[in-house]
């Protein structure tokens, strides 16, 4: 993935210029260690660089080793452009002249697209003769003809991983006169590796087989590795691109009738490697002319552990790096790159608590990879986390988990989410009358979860230290409740309910105001009770009654008199209508001289009544023994 630095820095560039100087001659600066400065850093490979470059590097062999794998350019199709003579003895005998030095100015040097990350943080240092450090993120690898150099990571990547790396190459403006091409290629020996020149292109050695390298060719030598007739994949004459790997002059996934690399642009190079399984995977490339537009993609499957009919390489963890060369021709060749293999990232979460909830930044953190594809802890003290969470408050809050390399920075910002705790659990208190049964589900009220939603009872429990007996009169009180847990674990608890036990209670109802009508003197005159004017007792509890009547507030004190229930004369004093167990409509059951009615047959005049009937319900003992 494309590095993103949040903050302090921007990337830098890295730019190095690989138009190479000598072969034999490589200056080793394996003493130059990580806390060097960039000043003395500089310094050294600079002074180092002018001295003799007759000193050999152990990766180059002698001239006979060399001599199937050197420079072939001066077997071009064009005879006459001699751009080789590179067999070292020449090459060691060679020595930088006027026009190599002018060839190589910085000023022919266009600024790359985009800036990559400084040099001596991301790669080791830089073999070649040539090596002149202009700047902590520009190097200067030759000066001109018949040169060779390389530089690689300090860090190996690992190919049972994926990888992403992004950078962008120079190869000059020679047109057709330019030679010979850049790498970028994968080797397992060290990081200070450097192949032949010419058309070994700083990289291919017969010695060592076990790599694999995509050659950005400027220079079709017509043999040797070019040659069509050596099964080298190749079938027309011009610059390609092309993978390439020891044991074999085969271009794997060439690609030709490119135009001329060396025009003067910046070419964009994106690689995306995928680890497939059994010691293989899968690098793809896509290719793209910053100037003309020119884009293409292709990629090989390749092998990583020494078998498969080719070699390839035959260890999973490998050097990275760029290499490059010229001939009796040249080109001034550049590169710069703004991603890493393996670059250093962060994965973290978002998150939701509610209010009240505690909050740890381990808790949103997934994992982390560092700038060497490791994997790293949370504890790891290359992190760190920006922000906090105030639970004590809903609202969202940015969260920033970063990583601080050696040369890489990267960040994930996440949100924590906390909300208003709608969660609830309410309860009411119970009254059963004597006998009733009890359900658990009758003191419940309502439920919510955190969000509000309401929640199914068959989720709620009912906390119930004693056994309800409803056979007695009791009061229980404030020792149930109900309970819920959330999906995070949280109880979540009802009020207190009591529950009580009462005896049931008698009722009766009887009409406000009866009108018995009037009667004809010397008559017959029984006044009956009228139908309607219901008269009922209500005994859900069974308990058994006793209904009784008197007359009270008489407008006649002789109004008794004529006042009955049956052949009973009642006024001031209480007369028994009816026992029962259970309710009852009394006035349904006892009609005319059953129940109360008025019988004028004995008044001598005329007469107007009026009074208070006053109905009494007792318990009764008999209905209760029933």
């Amino acid at each position: 993935m494309n590095i993103r630095k949040k903050s302090i820095l921007s990337l830098i560039s890295a730019v190095i210029l690989l138009n190479i100087s000598i072969v034999g001659g490589v200056q080793s600066y394996a003493d130059v260690n990580e806390e060097t400065s960039v000043e003395e850093f500089i310094n050294q490979v600079n002074q180092d660089s002018s001295t003799d470059s007759s000193q050999e590097n152990n990766l180059v062999t002698s001239s006979d080793e060399q001599s199937e794998k050197v420079d072939n350019s001066d077997s071009s199709v064009d005879s006459s452009a001699d751009n080789s003579d590179t067999s070292l003895d020449s090459v060691e005998a060679s020595t930088v002249t006027e026009e190599s030095v002018l060839a190589n100015k910085s000023d022919n040097l266009p600024s790359p697209p985009k800036k990559g990350l400084p040099l001596n943080d991301v790669f080791a240092p830089a073999v070649g003769s040539g090596v002149k450090y202009q700047s902590d993120s520009l190097l200067q690898l030759s000066s001109g003809k018949r040169q060779v150099g390389a530089i690689w990571s300090k860090n190996k990547i690992d190919l049972k991983k994926d990888f992403k790396l992004h950078f962008y190459l120079y190869l000059g403006d020679q047109g057709s006169s330019s030679a010979d091409g850049m790498t970028f290629s994968l080797q397992g020996y060290n990081n200070s590796f450097l192949g032949g020149s010419g058309s070994n292109l700083g990289m291919y050695n017969e010695t060592y087989k076990y790599y694999l390298a995509l050659e950005f060719d400027t220079y079709f030598n017509g043999d040797g590795f070019d040659s069509p007739r050596n099964n080298s994949g190749l079938t027309k004459i011009g610059d390609h691109i092309g993978f390439n790997t020891g044991g074999t002059n085969w271009h794997y996934s060439a690609k030709e009738s490119i135009g001329n690399m060396s025009n003067g642009n910046w070419k964009e190079v994106q690689i995306v490697y995928n680890a497939t399984s059994g010691g293989t995977g899968h690098l793809e490339y896509t290719y793209t002319d910053v100037g003309t537009g020119f884009s293409f993609s292709t990629g090989v499957n390749f092998n990583f552990d020494g078998k498969g009919d080719h070699n390839f390489l035959n260890k999973s963890n490998v050097y990275w790096g760029f290499t490059s060369s010229t001939g009796a021709q040249y080109e001034i060749n550049a590169m710069s790159f703004e991603e890493l293999p393996q670059a250093a990232s962060i994965e973290a979460k978002d998150s939701t608590l509610y209010v009240g909830e505690s909050w740890n930044p381990k808790d949103n953190f997934v994992s982390a990879i560092d700038e060497d594809g490791n994997s790293i802890s949370f504890d790891d003290n290359r992190l760190s986390v920006i922000g906090d969470v105030d639970t004590n408050k809903s609202g969202d809050y940015k969260i920033t988990y970063k990583y601080q390399g050696t040369y890489q920075e990267t960040s994930k910002e996440i949100t924590v989410t906390v909300k208003e705790d709608k969660s609830s659990l309410k309860a009411k208190n119970l009254i059963y009358h004597v006998g009733e049964i009890f359900n658990e589900k009758d003191a419940f009220v309502q439920a919510t979860d955190q969000d509000g939603n309401p929640i199914d009872y068959s989720k709620i429990k009912l906390y119930m230290p004693y056994t309800l007996d409803t056979s007695k009169v009791k009061t229980y009180k404030g020792n149930y409740y109900y309970y819920y847990r959330e999906s995070d674990g949280k109880l979540i608890k009802s009020n207190l309910f009591d529950v009580t036990i009462i005896p049931y209670e008698q009722t009766i109802q009887v009409p406000k105001t009866m009108d018995f009508g009037n009667y004809q003197l010397g008559t017959a005159n029984q006044l009956y009770w009228k139908p309607g004017n219901s008269v009922s007792v209500s005994d859900e509890g069974r308990q058994g009654w006793s209904l009784s009547v008197k007359l009270v507030n008489s407008a006649n004190l002789d109004f008794g008199n004529y006042l009955y229930v049956g052949d009973q004369q009642f006024g001031a004093e209480v007369v028994n209508i009816d026992d029962g167990v259970g309710s009852q409509q009394i006035t349904d059951a006892l009609i005319n001289d059953s129940f109360v009615y008025v019988d004028y047959t004995r008044a001598k005049t005329l007469r107007k009544d009026s009074g208070t009937l006053e109905w009494s319900l007792t318990p009764s003992v008999k209905g209760a023994e029933e």
